[in-house]
């Protein structure tokens, strides 16, 4: 009630540009190499409590806001998706897990894919059709659409090609990839869902207004 719904959606933008390259940065100044991937960066002592607190932020955030009726029971599902994935660690090497830890580290992986499928749903189904409820003129509603269309396009080129490489590594290699791969996906992926909750919260608008010059007229 005490914030808007526009200041919510660009909340919601702002934390998921900002968690990973937060997260990369005070690992790297703490003397931690890049990790696999975004959610690797809980099991860094310096980094934990941020990854942590930016994505139950983002889940809090997500599971209040009221949008359409059509939407609000994705974004319930995403943000109990993104505590999920916040506070049930993943799956790390660096010490021998207990099979109840095995079992946590599964749970998070259910909720990231979850949340990831949701992401690139919403971006690319949700935000494009309910611009026709949006009171703003035509050509306007369909530029946004495809602003978000290919938020969702790019989330979901990101998702299919890791999922082509660990085939890959699955079929061929008969192993799984150990690099960082993952946390460039995560952080395209992520990086796209925020630019659409950006642009649905006018906030790149009002910027682009703010500090670009007027066209001069002929």
């Amino acid at each position: 009630m005490l914030i808007s719904y526009l200041n919510l959606r660009a909340a919601i933008g702002i934390f998921a540009i900002l968690l990973p390259p937060v997260v990369y940065v005070v690992g790297y100044l703490s003397g931690t190499m890049l990790q696999p991937s975004i959610s690797a960066y809980y099991h860094v002592d310096q980094t934990r409590d941020i990854f942590v607190a930016v994505l139950c932020a983002i889940g809090v955030f997500l599971f209040c806001y009221s949008g359409y009726p059509s939407e609000n029971w994705v974004h319930k599902l995403m943000g109990l998706a993104a505590v999920g994935v916040a506070m049930c660690p993943t799956y790390t090497d660096k010490y021998l897990m207990t099979q109840y830890e095995k079992n946590i580290a599964v749970a998070h992986l259910v909720c990231a894919v979850l949340l990831m499928v949701l992401m690139a749903f919403t971006a690319l189904v949700l935000f494009p059709k309910n611009q026709n409820a949006t009171p703003m003129a035509d050509k306007t509603k369909l530029q946004n659409a495809w602003r978000y269309r290919i938020c969702g396009i790019v989330i979901v080129a990101a998702l299919g090609f890791y999922g082509l490489r660990l085939g890959y590594y699955a079929l061929i290699q008969q192993d799984l990839p150990n690099d960082s791969t993952l946390y460039w996906v995560e952080f395209i992926a992520i990086w796209a869902f925020g630019i659409a909750w950006l642009l649905k919260s006018h906030l790149i608008g009002s910027l682009i207004t703010r500090f670009m010059p007027p066209r001069s007229r002929a």
